[in-house]
């Protein structure tokens, strides 16, 4: 279990507010919002690479210590920092840094993969690169897994084939934890038992994915009807369209309903304003 108690993070530029959520054991998390939303923030808090202004999250009770760092899987977006380093070096480090490294699921990966430990990372191409971070990933047998737009990059057949195979990891042993941030909404909609969004670095909801799909709607009508509900809504050619919290408002019987997909839901919650 990982908890927010009232986590708030001042940048220059940029701040988390006043963060309190808690992240159950043994599901699969969905991270959505635009970028510079806080995404990557949130989930540099989490890993205490940043350090909270106020508040503070704790894992299972407690602050993140080594020991439980070396149960954490880290995938993100790039491999920028590792560019002129090969992979073989890389795996070496992973080996050392963790006391469950599985040579043999390594080697499985690499043949799966494609991979060749030779290259340096900068020969490699962003898919491959993510292919060889998923790889480092996955080997060491982690707890809980966090991955950072772990899909950018990869082509849409890997992409499925490694949603199934996060699949496979969640259910191979009881209580893992999988975050996972991403633009690909779609990929979401596939597992995902619950759903954060962050925006301009607050929590809109933390739900989950079974709750949401009842709570929020599309509506559609004459943009007069639309308007009249006095929500954000999305014109053209005077028919309008809106999202709608079905927990908080009654739709008319004049207005069409049609589900909303999550990125309706991300679109209409954060984008429109009209």
């Amino acid at each position: 279990m990982i908890e927010f108690q009232e986590v708030s993070l001042q940048f220059k530029h940029f701040q988390m507010k006043n963060i309190s959520l808690t992240i159950p054991k043994g599901y699969v998390i969905g991270c959505i919002g635009r970028n510079g939303s806080g995404k990557t923030t949130f989930i540099k808090t989490m890993m205490d690479l940043y350090r909270p202004t106020t508040g503070q999250v704790l894992w299972n009770g407690a602050l993140l210590d080594q020991q439980q760092k070396e149960k954490i899987g880290f995938i993100y977006d790039d491999f920028h920092h590792w560019k002129n380093t090969k992979l073989k070096a890389v795996r070496k480090l992973y080996e050392r840094a963790y006391p469950t490294w599985q040579p043999q699921l390594y080697t499985q990966l690499l043949d799966a993969y494609g991979l060749n430990e030779r290259q340096a990372i900068h020969q490699l191409s962003k898919g491959t690169r993510m292919k060889a971070q998923i790889a480092l990933a996955l080997s060491h047998e982690p707890d809980v897994l966090i991955m950072d737009e772990p899909t950018s990059g990869l082509d849409p057949v890997f992409r499925r084939t490694f949603i199934h195979q996060l699949r496979d990891w969640m259910a191979a042993r009881e209580n893992r934890t999988l975050l996972f941030s991403t633009h690909i909404t779609s990929d979401l909609e596939q597992f995902a038992d619950y759903i954060l969004c962050i925006d301009q670095g607050n929590v809109r909801f933390f739900l989950p994915t079974d709750e949401l799909e009842e709570r929020f709607v599309l509506v559609k009508g004459p943009v007069d009807a639309v308007r009249a509900l006095g929500v954000p809504m999305e014109s053209h050619n005077n028919q309008a369209t809106a999202l709608i919290d079905r927990t908080i408002m009654v739709i008319p019987e004049n207005l069409y309903i049609e589900r909303a997909r999550l990125e309706d839901v991300l679109y209409f919650l954060t984008e429109v304003s009209e």
